[in-house]
Order: structure tokens, then C-alpha cells, then sequence
């Protein structure tokens, strides 16, 4: 039996049964802090749920963003578990080279048309994140369009989360909505030390010959030394 790939295999959509869609409802509570806006779950003209994000009062110097991470988040974070004996390492999920898609549509209410680009934040200089934006398109109410943005090089520093950006040239007041969000490709990146100055990069690599595999609950995964 061929397994499902809904919305041609999106990492982030709405498309299985309803018993399914813990997961991505926990991931539009996760985006609703970084949305700093009312954030649940609607239904667009599409052929299955998507996730509805209701923006207020953005404006010039003022956009409404939301998105998912692709790295650990902060340097905050990966001292947090550092102070509790734990090295925290992950390998991003989202490199140069590859292509982000996802698929949005305006609702018809809307009271006037918003600029919508996808967007990435890099670590920088002294671990700082910036945003590296793609191409915007206009999106007037009721208007459906797919985003797809090719991510460039970020001087292999590691991209800490994707997602869309909502901007106007005056005040808006509206509601897009998200149907999936997935990317694709082969990454086209050199792995090296950035030249902005920083240590988050290194979080992304193993600096022990020895790591211990283990769970803090129940059984099913032995604690081998590999």
C-alpha cells in the first residue's frame, strides 16, 4: 500500500482525519505567540481545513508574522539544558538551496489588500537574528495564491524558523488563511564557520565522539553508546 502524502507530501496541513490533527493543532498554538494575534483553526474555499490567522491594526513598521522553527530557537534554550547536564545539538531542518512553498488565501472581508512574502531568520553577528525575506505579492481580499521562494546562501549560518509575513502600507485588519507550508530540494551549502561572528552554528554539530541514546519515560529505546 502506497502511503499518504497529503498536499504533495507538506510537512505543515490540515488534510488528515480529524483524529489526526493533534499535532498540527498544537502547532497553531505554538504560532499563535509568534503571531502576536488571535490564531485557530477555519476553513478556507479549499478542499480541506486550513489555518486561519486574524491580523490587527499592522501598518507601516508594523507586520503581523507567523512561523514554525527550523533550528533550536535561542541560545536561551540550549543553556537551559546545559544547566541541567544536557548538551542540546540539532541539525536544521531548513538549509540553503532548498524551496519553500505554501499556499494562502485572503479572506473575501478583508478591508483592503495586504503585501505576503514567506520569510527566514539567520543567526547573525553575535548570534543575533535577522530576517532574510522572499519576493512579496499583493493579496487582495479573496485572492488565493502559492508563495514559492528559493532560500539563498546564509553563509552557513542556521536558519532558526520559516513562515509568512503579513505587511500594508496603512492600517489593515484581516484574516489569511494558510492551507500548507512544506519545502523540497536538495540543500546547496557548504558547511563551514560563518563569518559573522557567533556560536549557535556549532550547535548544529557533535563535538563528542560518545552519545548516549535514552528516554525520560517508559521503555522501548535502549541507551547505547554509538
Amino acid at each position: 500500500m502506497q502511503p499518504l502524502r497529503p498536499k504533495d507530501g507538506a510537512r505543515f496541513h490540515l488534510s488528515c482525519p480529524a483524529p489526526c490533527r493533534v499535532s498540527s493543532q498544537r502547532i497553531a498554538s505554538r504560532l499563535m505567540a509568534l503571531f502576536q494575534s488571535r490564531t485557530w483553526l477555519g476553513t478556507a474555499n479549499v478542499d480541506s481545513a486550513a489555518w486561519r490567522f486574524a491580523y490587527n491594526s499592522i501598518a507601516p513598521g508594523r507586520a503581523a508574522r507567523v512561523a514554525t522553527p527550523t533550528f533550536i530557537p535561542s541560545e536561551a534554550i540550549a543553556t537551559y539544558f546545559e544547566q541541567r547536564g544536557y548538551q542540546l545539538i540539532a541539525s536544521p531542518t531548513l538549509y540553503s538551496g532548498q524551496v519553500i512553498d505554501a499556499a494562502v488565501q485572503a479572506a473575501d472581508d478583508n478591508n483592503r489588500p495586504v503585501g505576503c512574502n514567506l520569510y527566514i531568520k539567520v543567526y547573525g553577528e553575535q548570534d543575533e537574528k535577522f530576517i532574510v525575506r522572499g519576493p512579496q505579492i499583493a493579496m487582495k481580499p479573496g485572492a488565493e495564491q502559492t508563495l514559492t521562494w528559493q532560500i539563498p546562501d546564509t553563509d552557513s549560518a542556521p536558519i532558526s524558523e520559516v513562515g509568512i509575513e503579513i505587511t500594508s502600507a496603512s492600517r489593515a485588519d484581516g484574516t489569511i488563511y494558510l492551507d500548507y507550508l512544506a519545502w523540497r530540494g536538495e540543500p546547496t551549502v557548504t558547511f563551514r564557520r560563518p563569518q559573522r561572528r557567533g556560536l549557535m552554528w556549532k550547535r548544529a554539530w557533535s563535538t563528542r565522539s560518545t552519545t548516549r541514546i535514552g528516554m525520560n519515560s517508559a521503555t522501548g529505546i535502549p541507551n547505547p553508546s554509538v
